[in-house]
C-alpha cells in the first residue's frame, strides 16, 4: 500500500492500482488518519472533520459505516479500532511525505559530506514525489 498527500489525496494497492475512496466523506477520514498516521484519531475528531456543524443524528454509527467501507479498500489490518477511535497503520516508505522528508535529509547529509551529485539526485527523487 502507498499513500500520496503531496498533491491530491491518493492511495495505491500492492498491485499499484489506484484505490477509490468513494467521495468527500471517506476522503476526509483518510486524510485525517494519514495526518496522524500510526496514531489513534478519536471518533470525535473524525466526526468533527467529516461533518463539522452538520452532525448526523447518530454520528458514531455514521462514522462506522465510512470506516467499514474504507476497511474494504484499505484492508482491515491497516485500519483498526483503538480506543477512543481509529488508527491507520502506515509502513515505512508508504506515505509520500515521509519519503520526501527522508530523501531531503539524505540530500542534506550528502551535501554536507561533499557528495553534491548524490545530493542533487536525492532532491530530484524527493521532488518527483509531488503530483
Amino acid at each position: 500500500m502507498r499513500y500520496g498527500v503531496l498533491g491530491p489525496l491518493a492511495a495505491w494497492g500492492d498491485d499499484e492500482s489506484e484505490i477509490e475512496f468513494g467521495g468527500r466523506n471517506p476522503r476526509t477520514v483518510v486524510a485525517m488518519l494519514l495526518a496522524h498516521a500510526n496514531e489513534v484519531v478519536s471518533v470525535d475528531a473524525l466526526v468533527d472533520a467529516v461533518w463539522g456543524e452538520d452532525v448526523p443524528s447518530d454520528p458514531a454509527a455514521s462514522l462506522q459505516v465510512l470506516i467499514s467501507r474504507l476497511r474494504k479498500v484499505l484492508g482491515a489490518a491497516n485500519l483498526v479500532s483503538r480506543r477512543p477511535g481509529y488508527v491507520l497503520h502506515v509502513g515505512p516508505d508508504e506515505l509520500d511525505v515521509e519519503v520526501f522528508e527522508r530523501l531531503s535529509l539524505e540530500a542534506q547529509q550528502a551535501q554536507d559530506a561533499g557528495r553534491t551529485a548524490e545530493a542533487v539526485g536525492r532532491i530530484q527523487d524527493a521532488l518527483d514525489l509531488w503530483r
